[in-house]
């Protein structure tokens, strides 16, 4: 009897201790559940709030008391209702075991509040479902943010589809970056072949070289530059306005626009004209042989009538020809009555006023004006109604926008055959670009002419079409010469060059006129009034015309004789300090190369003293749950044992005393017995499997740190292998948004391998990483099965090979081949270090005297192959972790 009571006693100990162990659990966990810095919420598989925390809270902004009254579906999005409640189901049914989803909550005060929500599912021992977990992180920003990028990327596409300019973007060298799709066919080549190759690459030199200064200008001043210029597309000439403006220090956007058509009615207009003098001239030197030649009237009046029959007809030609002229013209063609009202204007008012021709036709021309530019145009107007002609005149008209525009008018009047006054007819000219360029050229002049009298270096300046030069006053203050003392001519400079350095000074300045060089830089001798010779420094640079010749040659000469003599001595110091420098030279070499050597091994011992606090970690966390979870493990067949006994004894008692008392009969009611005893082993049966399960993990996690093992030890590579695959297990798990990823293990027979267990642990970790990551980017089409092939097999009778293959989407050999430099990373920052591979390569080759090497390309996935002697000679472990 008293050993029966001794038992029972030792039975409530177990129990009340295994229940304090299972307090302590419930406390940690109530704490991490009220301090999480993410919502989490248990939520009834009706959808009603079980549990909520504060971060969940302030997220909805609700109380916590009254979410406790409302259920999920009442205050998620309606738009999001639908998806949410698919995945739910697939949960219940047990298809997935959780999902992630983006979704939207209306919060309290009526506004829409973004969340990435994670759910899963707890269930009853007996499998019936019990509550949600939702675990969820306000993304509200992010989608905001994610949403103006799409509506500015959206402007930015329908804006490029609507231009018919050719844009590109290039940088300092002249390398196309990018080019938009605007208009193809006026590309000098297909896109594909002009973008990574630069202006050389790809043009003439010549044209290159002066589409480098136009960017080099650009940048220069970081002003926008306008050109004009004729490259041949497709066996035809296309002339283009360009307009060059800085995007950043280094990079330019390129605008050019096709005028061929503008260029081409330019020209037709030109030799019309040229005809048309050509023609009346003619026709008046007829006219006057036939006033001249009476003896041949009767003949000459037949050639007339004859002629004139010719002339009406070729005066159709000529007026349909002059129509075709007038409405091609970029230039305005216009006619007004007696009063100023317009009654013809050609189709260049479009583009130049914005106005259809139709709209101007019956309105005076004063509407086109402001009340000042009437006023100032008064006395003009009156000499035209007076039938005087009027050429070039100066004005301002307004645009249908209402911006002005400057005009160049020419004005002749019509008269009938009384020469009574019709009206006016005559052109106007778009000149407002080319006024705001006289005024540019006019302030660069005036710029000019300062700088000219206030630097300290000779100027001087030849025009290349006239022959004419200028020198400034310093410029023959330098020769000791007054100004007017020696002629503004070439040969005053070509006479006082010393004869030994005139061939290759004439030969440099022909270079840079044949746009072999962007600048004239030249060092020579100069003979000075007094006899002697100074050296000079001479710098310029021509400008050319929109066909790239160059008409204009400018640049300054400096005394730099003092500074010659500096370097004459200098040179003779440096001949003495030449063998000084060259010592100092390779000690700087070796100097930088230590220098590199520390900054890898300080990166290596960063990442050495972060593993080693993991590992530490680690291990203490695998220590800590081991203890109480061992105690639980071990106690747990006392505790069925117990409960055997136990329920054996009640069933004993309920056999031998069929008909209990009333009060024993209520508290069986009341704990209901029948249940207990059929739950009670169930609810034991599930403890010992989660027992089993943490002790798993724990000894996985023990394998993989390996802390205790300081030297090099006979393992089992597939337990190395297998315990990393155990913590990267929850990574490879199916999502919401993605299949779980395949595991294909092809395990051949290895023999113990002696290496640094917890090292190549960390290389398998690094590359199961990897591969996971490359998965992960790969995954998008319906049918693709993410898998990792692990592979491992004697080579050579003395080597191991693990062999980790990805199918994901490759990568090209140019990020191939630099895998395993130190810091070469592909992911995004913040996800890596670029170290990884480096150390895993360190770990292999130089630790394990292996080898470690990559095989990938585009599309036929990844595969790293580990190679390791089976036997090492004794070492001290090394000190590299990733």
């Amino acid at each position: 009897m008293i050993s029966a009571c001794q038992k029972s006693t030792n039975k409530i100990a177990y129990l009340a201790q295994a229940k304090d162990v299972m307090c302590q659990v419930e406390q940690t966990y109530r704490a991490t559940f009220e301090r999480a810095a993410v919502g989490l919420a248990h939520v009834a598989s009706d959808g009603h709030w079980l549990r909520i925390n504060p971060k969940f809270c302030d997220i909805l902004g609700y109380t916590c008391e009254e979410l406790l009254g409302l259920a999920s579906q009442d205050i998620t999005h309606p738009e999001d209702g639908d998806v949410e409640m698919a995945y739910a189901l697939h949960l219940l049914a047990g298809e997935i075991q959780t999902y992630s989803l983006e979704k939207r909550y209306i919060r309290k005060d009526g506004s829409q509040v973004w969340v990435n929500q994670t759910v899963s599912l707890v269930r009853e021992p007996n499998g019936e479902p019990k509550y949600f977990i939702f675990l969820a992180k306000d993304i509200t920003d992010r989608k905001l943010a994610e949403s103006a990028l799409q509506e500015s990327e959206a402007e930015m596409r329908a804006l490029l589809a609507a231009m018919t300019d050719v844009v590109l973007v290039l940088d300092r060298s002249g390398r196309y970056l990018k080019i938009a799709p605007t208009n193809p066919d006026l590309l000098y080549k297909p896109a594909p072949e002009l973008i990574g190759k630069t202006l050389h690459e790809t043009l003439p030199r010549s044209q290159a070289d002066l589409f480098l200064g136009y960017i080099h200008h650009a940048l220069e001043t970081q002003q926008t530059l306008a050109v004009q210029y004729s490259v041949p597309i497709q066996e035809r000439e296309i002339w283009f306005d360009v307009s060059i403006s800085p995007l950043r220090s280094n990079l330019v956007i390129w605008v050019a626009r096709d005028i061929n058509s503008r260029k081409q009615a330019e020209e037709s207009l030109r030799k019309a004209n040229e005809q048309l003098e050509f023609r009346v001239e003619e026709r008046t030197v007829q006219l006057k042989n036939a006033i001249t030649s009476l003896s041949n009237a009767y003949a000459q009046l037949q050639r007339e009538i004859s002629d004139r029959i010719m002339a009406e007809e070729a005066l159709k030609q000529s007026e349909q020809k002059y129509r075709h002229l007038v409405e091609t013209s970029q230039d305005t063609i216009w006619s007004v009555d007696a009063s100023g009202h317009y009654t013809f204007v050609n189709q260049a008012v479009r583009y130049m006023y914005g106005y259809e021709p139709q709209e101007m036709i019956g309105r005076h021309f004063s509407d086109f004006q402001t009340p000042e530019q009437v006023q100032k145009d008064k006395q003009v107007v009156a000499l035209i109604s007076q039938g005087h002609s009027y050429l070039q005149y100066e004005t301002t008209h307004l645009r249908k926008d209402g911006t002005p525009i400057q005009l160049s008018f020419n004005a002749i009047v019509l008269r009938d055959e009384s020469g009574n006054i019709l009206g006016t007819t005559g052109t106007g000219r778009d000149i407002t670009h080319s006024k705001k360029a006289m005024l540019d050229l006019k302030d660069s002049q005036e710029r000019f002419k300062l700088a000219v009298s206030a630097t300290n270096d000779g100027v001087w300046d030849w025009d290349l079409r006239t022959g004419g030069v200028f020198l400034s006053s310093v410029w023959m203050e330098i020769l000791g010469y007054s100004e007017g003392e020696i002629p503004h001519l070439l040969t005053t400079w070509s006479d006082r060059v010393h004869p030994d350095d005139l061939p290759i000074t004439i030969q440099q300045i022909q270079n840079h006129l044949d746009g072999n060089t962007l600048v004239y830089n030249n060092i020579h001798r100069m003979k000075h009034k007094d006899g002697r010779w100074l050296w000079v420094e001479a710098k310029g640079k021509c400008v050319r015309d929109g066909s790239g010749k160059p008409y204009r040659f400018t640049g300054t000469i400096a005394d730099i004789s003092d500074r010659k003599h500096s370097e004459e001595a200098l040179r003779q110091s440096e001949a003495a300090q030449a063998g000084l420098i060259a010592s100092l030279q390779q000690q700087t070499t070796r100097l930088e190369q230590t220098l590199r050597e520390l900054q890898q091994t300080q990166s290596q011992l960063v990442q050495t003293e972060k593993m080693s606090s993991l590992g530490q970690l680690v291990a203490g966390v695998a220590h800590e749950i081991n203890n109480p979870v061992s105690f639980i493990y071990g106690n747990l067949p006392h505790i069925w044992e117990y409960v055997e006994d136990i329920l054996g004894l009640i069933s004993l008692y309920q056999q031998e005393y069929p008909n209990p008392t009333p009060a024993i009969v209520d508290e069986m009611e009341a704990i209901d017995l029948d249940f207990l005893r059929t739950d009670l082993p169930k609810m034991l049966s599930s403890m010992k499997m989660g027992a089993s399960r943490i002790c798993e993990i724990v000894r996985s996690l023990r394998n993989f740190s390996r802390l205790d093992e300081a030297a090099m030890k006979d393992v089992d590579i597939h337990e190395g292998i297998d315990s990393t695959l155990m913590i990267l297990q929850n990574r490879m798990k199916a999502q919401a948004d993605h299949p779980g990823i395949q595991v294909i293990k092809e395990y051949g027979k290895l023999p113990p391998v002696e290496c640094f267990a917890g090292q190549l642990n960390q290389v398998f970790m690094n590359l199961i990483g990897n591969a996971i990551d490359a998965l992960d980017d790969a995954i998008g089409k319906p049918t693709f099965s993410p898998t990792i092939t692990i592979r491992t097999y004697v080579v050579e009778g003395n080597q191991v090979a693990i062999a980790i293959a990805d199918n994901g989407k490759g990568m090209p050999e140019s990020i191939r081949s630099r895998l395993f430099d130190p810091f070469f990373t592909t992911k995004p920052a913040g996800k890596g270090t670029g170290l990884g591979l480096s150390i895993s390569q360190s770990i292999v080759v130089e630790k394990h005297g292996g080898a470690l090497r990559c095989n990938s390309a585009p599309g036929q996935g990844t595969e790293f192959i580990i190679q390791v002697p089976i036997n090492q000679p004794n070492q001290e472990p090394p000190h590299i972790l990733s």
